[in-house]
């Protein structure tokens, strides 16, 4: 049944934790928006288009060695649409080095010989990159000094774009001097490279919501599951789109808020607000610890290499497909589409398997206990035994015969709207009064059959000097 949800289950165990579920942790990135990155415009520090700055940022997305992302997809192909002999001169430089992404830099630099001179291309997110740009080119291409009025004004600019939803890179280079020609390229130091930068200018994406998200996010409401929204991305972009989709929350809460919090405010912070942005992978961790001690049972969805760790301490971790290896490796739960739909009827189906499952533990152990129990009593005031142990296994086989039909039963619609979790105590209540129940039917029909049916003078005698 999962598996004709498209919903692939690693462990079985999963499948109760899954019907089980009221709180979902999401990265945003694919499963709420298109995952289809759209290059919108670009520009220069002083806020006019100006294609110089695409050109530099295909020189950083065509060189760098990380994981391949569909940001670098969109510039390199816009670049080889638009600016095709600017792109086949830029992959006619040879690479020297690179400063890898990480995410307490959250940008990537590419080192690049020309023929005549050695150039740091840096692109990243907004905080980051302005951090390191000291000058920025004016429109004859010369650097120039930066003054307090035009950052100003640049960031300004950004914020008014990240509020329409643009995700916005920022672009800057400088010429490396003579003497890193002859260093070896392990030895680049990142704050001798990404050191006084000229600012290029800002490209601004676009990843526009999924139609199918609000649907989404309405059933997975009516299901009883609450949505948190876990992004890397600025808090701005990630505010747009969730409320273009429809998921409350009376703030942003972003990484830079949460990184001084002890864990008691955290809790009171994660059970209050739904959309987090600017994390590190840690913190994503950290939250979804957070929400779990607040009781909720909490399943986390991402695909990419900073889930991994989220994905391992939710108590279910779904992943996708197409995700890293890592992150498939962590997850309880692969869905074969990136689609908060496929993940919701994964829940309903698992909901359905786990009521199934309550009926056949609650019939088989009510019953058990109620043979045993008819059992004890027959023995105890019949001068026989009422059945042999091979009737007792003849019964139970035919037993679990019939109940192969249980999985195939249908579930009340009332059932399936709110998360159910395991309980043994429910299943010993169950127990402790069908059982004797039934047991009530055996000692009946013992009764009839030893003073009615088979009634002779011999068994009421023999039955009156037992008791």
């Amino acid at each position: 049944g999962m598996a004709k949800k498209k919903c692939i289950v690693k462990s079985l165990n999963s499948i109760e934790d899954f019907g089980a579920m009221d709180v979902l942790c999401t990265d945003k990135t694919g499963t709420l928006t298109q995952d289809k990155i759209i290059l919108q415009s670009y520009y220069d520090a002083s806020g006019k288009e100006d294609n110089e700055v695409v050109i530099d940022a295909c020189m950083n997305s065509g060189f760098q060695s990380g994981m391949s992302n569909a940001i670098d997809q969109s510039i390199v192909d816009y670049t080889k649409k638009h600016y095709l002999s600017d792109y086949q001169n830029i992959m006619q430089m040879k690479k020297i080095g690179e400063l890898s992404f990480s995410f307490e830099r959250r940008r990537v630099s590419v080192i690049l010989d020309d023929g005549d001179n050695l150039h740091v291309v840096t692109k990243g997110a907004v905080e980051e990159m302005l951090s390191i740009c000291t000058m920025y080119e004016d429109d004859q291409d010369h650097p120039t000094p930066f003054t307090d009025q035009l950052r100003q004004q640049i960031q300004k600019h950004i914020d008014e774009l990240s509020e329409k939803g643009m995700r916005i890179l920022v672009i800057a280079q400088r010429t490396l001097l003579k003497k890193y020609h002859t260093i070896n390229t392990n030895q680049f130091e990142q704050n001798e490279i990404e050191t006084e930068m000229v600012l290029v200018g800002y490209l601004a994406l676009l990843d526009p919501p999924k139609d199918s998200a609000v649907n989404a996010v309405k059933a997975l409401h009516q299901l009883g599951i609450s949505l948190k929204v876990l992004t890397g991305d600025n808090g701005a972009v990630t505010r747009n789109i969730t409320t273009q989709i429809g998921i409350p929350s009376p703030k942003v809460i972003l990484g830079s808020d949460i990184e001084g919090m002890t864990d008691d405010v955290l809790q009171m912070i994660v059970e209050e607000n739904n959309i987090f942005a600017k994390l590190s992978p840690d913190q994503k961790v950290r939250i979804v610890k957070m929400v779990e001690k607040n009781g909720h049972i909490t399943g986390y969805m991402g695909d990419g290499i900073n889930d991994a760790g989220a994905l391992k301490v939710a108590d279910i971790g779904v992943s996708v497909d197409n995700a890293v290896g890592i992150t498939k490796d962590s997850a309880n739960i692969i869905l074969m589409e990136k689609d908060l739909n496929v993940l919701t009827d994964g829940v309903i189906e698992g909901r359905k398997t786990y009521a199934n499952i309550s009926k056949y533990i609650k019939m088989t152990a009510s019953s058990n206990f109620g043979n045993i129990l008819s059992i004890v009593i027959a023995s105890a005031f019949l001068p026989f035994l009422p059945m042999l142990p091979v009737q007792l296994l003849v019964l139970n086989l035919m037993y679990d015969i019939s109940c192969i039909s249980i999985p195939f039963d249908n579930v009340d619609k009332d059932y399936i709207t709110t998360p159910k979790r395991w309980s043994a105590q429910g299943i010993g209540h169950f127990m402790m009064v069908f059982g004797p129940v039934s047991s009530i039917f055996d000692v009946t029909t013992y009764l009839a059959l030893f003073f009615v049916i088979c009634s002779t003078k011999h068994n009421s005698t023999n039955f009156s000097s037992i008791i």
